[in-house]
C-alpha cells in the first residue's frame, strides 16, 4: 500500500499524479475507464462509492 497526496488529476488520460508522504517520490496512476474509487464522505468521514471524477487535488489517499 502506498500513501500519498494528490497533486495532479488528468480526467481526459484518467491519471493521477500523486506524492508519497512516505519518500515525496511522484507517481503517476493510470486507472481503468470505469473504475470505482471510495471516497471520503465530508459529513460522516465514512467512505463512499466514487469514480475519478470525485477526486480532487489535495485530498489524502491510500492505494493498494
Amino acid at each position: 500500500m502506498v500513501e500519498g497526496r494528490i497533486k495532479k488529476i488528468d480526467l481526459p488520460h484518467r491519471t493521477v499524479t500523486i506524492t508519497t508522504t512516505q519518500d515525496n517520490q511522484e507517481l503517476t496512476l493510470t486507472f481503468p475507464e470505469g473504475a470505482n474509487i471510495e471516497v471520503v464522505e465530508p459529513t460522516t468521514l465514512g467512505t463512499m462509492g466514487g469514480n475519478l471524477g470525485d477526486l480532487r487535488e489535495g485530498y489524502f489517499v491510500e492505494v493498494e
